[in-house]
């Protein structure tokens, strides 16, 4: 009797792992982490007009700015970290207070505050958050980063000039300015890439090329990416979001 006894214990005790293990793949897989968290919530289409990842406590130099509105931007002022597209502008933000008045358009899930002027964004991004979903492909890359600020899209998006170019994630801190981005063919790119930041100016700012931003410059192959690197001087945030928004880093070009 005894031994049956024991036998019926083991049984029910790897019934449980087995439930507890296939029950909730998705909840047992979730992305751990603010960074995560939010960028794994972003919709695919919303993520094709480009993603900014901001952390309110950096320095004002640094910050890219917010298209959200004067309500939604006293709370984002407060936040731990904030994700939010390009326009029309879906914005996620962790740490803001659970009990904060939230504008019209806005709401809490899980601990995330979610915005949007698209409500089926705002679903798209609420039910990925309930799942657990985690970032893929240049979200996933800028989820792993640990700079206070950061972009991620295509550069098609980002450069008028981009041509065959693939996914771009950009950070950007106070002594270091890096970009990677992806190429079919990496060698021809690098080369165009190169002299643009040498020779070609920066659009709405007479006078003055890319080297001048980007000092120290450092260009690399990875693969089947191009990797930049360079010191920023006089570069702030905000400049980056203007560009960004304009099409206008136009020193990624493919050649």
């Amino acid at each position: 009797m005894k031994s049956s006894a024991t036998s019926c214990v083991a049984m029910l005790v790897v019934a449980v792992l087995v439930s507890c293990s296939e029950g909730d793949p998705e909840r047992v897989s979730a992305p751990q982490g603010p960074r995560a968290r939010l960028l794994g919530a972003v919709p695919p289409a919303v993520a094709e007009r480009g993603v900014y990842l901001f952390e309110p406590s950096a320095p004002d130099d640094l910050l890219p700015g917010s298209l959200a509105g004067p309500d939604l931007a006293v709370l984002l002022q407060g936040a731990e970290l904030v994700v939010e597209s390009a326009v029309p502008p879906l914005v996620l933000a962790a740490g803001v207070p659970a009990d904060a008045e939230l504008p019209e358009g806005a709401e809490m899930v899980d601990g995330i505050l979610v915005a949007g002027a698209e409500s089926s964004e705002v679903r798209a991004a609420r039910e990925r958050l309930q799942d657990g979903v985690a970032p893929e492909g240049a979200l996933a890359e800028l989820a792993a980063g640990e700079e206070a600020v950061g972009w991620a899209g295509p550069a098609s998006v980002a450069s008028s000039q981009a041509g065959d170019l693939g996914d771009v994630v950009i950070a950007l801190a106070r002594r270091r300015f890096s970009a990677r981005v992806e190429a079919p063919d990496p060698e021809r790119s690098i080369q165009a890439i190169g002299e643009a930041l040498a020779l070609d100016p920066v659009p709405s700012s007479p006078g003055k090329t890319w080297d001048a931003l980007l000092t120290q410059q450092d260009l690399g192959v990875q693969g089947d990416a191009i990797v930049i690197g360079a010191r920023p001087k006089g570069f702030p945030g905000l400049l980056l979001r203007q560009l960004l928004d304009t099409r206008s880093l136009a020193f990624l070009a493919s050649g």
